[in-house]
This record gives C-alpha cells, sequence and structure tokens, in this order.
C-alpha cells in the first residue's frame, strides 16, 4: 500500500493542530478560543449536514435523472453516492476500513432514509470519537484491493470535502 502521500489530506508529519478562532461573547465583545481540529472539523460537519438534508427534500421526483453535464452523476445517482459514503464512514469508524464500491442510482426513499440513518449514527459516533480514534489507521480498498492507508482524521475531512465539492 501507498503510504508516503495520503488519498486524501497533505503528506507530512502527523501532529496536533489548534486552531484560535474568535467567538463573539455577546454583542460586540470577542474572546479568543482554542479549538481542536476534531472539534472544528465537527463544527464544519455539523454545518454541511443540514444543507445537504435542504438540497435532497428539494429534489423534483420526477427529475431524479437530471444531469448537469453529459458524463456527471444523475441526481439519484448524487443521493445514493452521498448516502451510501456516509454509511461507509459509520462502519470505517467500527472497523478501521472502507470498501468504496460505486453503486448505481438506487431507490431514492431508502436512499434518502439511508442517509438520514447514517448521519444520525455518524454524528453520534463522532460525539464520543476521543484521540486515539481521531487518529486511528484506515485501510482504503476500491475493487477488493488496498489502495492507500492514512488516518480516520484524514479520511473524515476528505470525505466531508468531497460530498461539498459533488
Amino acid at each position: 500500500p501507498h503510504r508516503s502521500r495520503p488519498l486524501y489530506g497533505f503528506p507530512g508529519p502527523r501532529r496536533r493542530i489548534e486552531f484560535a478562532t474568535r467567538l463573539p461573547r455577546s454583542a460586540g465583545d470577542r474572546q479568543e478560543v482554542f479549538v481542536t481540529e476534531q472539534n472544528f472539523f465537527f463544527d464544519k460537519w455539523n454545518r454541511e449536514a443540514p444543507k445537504f438534508d435542504k438540497v435532497m427534500d428539494a429534489l423534483p421526483p420526477d427529475r431524479l435523472d437530471y444531469r448537469p453535464a453529459a458524463g456527471s452523476r444523475s441526481a439519484a445517482e448524487m443521493v445514493t453516492h452521498l448516502a451510501r459514503e456516509q454509511e461507509l464512514l459509520v462502519r470505517m469508524l467500527e472497523t478501521g476500513r472502507i470498501e468504496y464500491e460505486d453503486a448505481p442510482a438506487q431507490d431514492f426513499g431508502k436512499m434518502r432514509a439511508l442517509w438520514k440513518k447514517s448521519t444520525d449514527e455518524l454524528r453520534s459516533r463522532l460525539e464520543k470519537l476521543d484521540d486515539a480514534g481521531w487518529k486511528r489507521p484506515v485501510q482504503f480498498f476500491m475493487g477488493g484491493k488496498q489502495i492507500n492507508e492514512t488516518t480516520t482524521d484524514e479520511m473524515l475531512w476528505g470525505f466531508l470535502l468531497d460530498m461539498i465539492h459533488h
């Protein structure tokens, strides 16, 4: 497996990162607060997840075959892709492995339910994730073949950025 350059994240030494963030205590009053990378991720993930819900809820059932460009995923394929990614992340936190397979569009109602269930489960697990779990090694498989090994944090960031990108 390729270890020198992670599939998601940047090459280089692993280290704990703290972010200095200014959070208002009241109008006009700001205080400097240090936030761990894990808490920063969780905040960003929590802000993005409801946006996906809004988009999925707004999809017209009669237009799920819509593709923004030739070769792009259809709306139904994108919902399937996003729901399956959330499910993969839940499994990754259990097993330390991702076994990725690109799936064709599946029933929209079932994928919408899978998105909600997996997102709720992922949120619950992320809230309980300790530092050791955040840096736990993860193996990434595609087509039964290991193509990468990285850490939980890098995989979570990579999947979040991938979902936003779509």
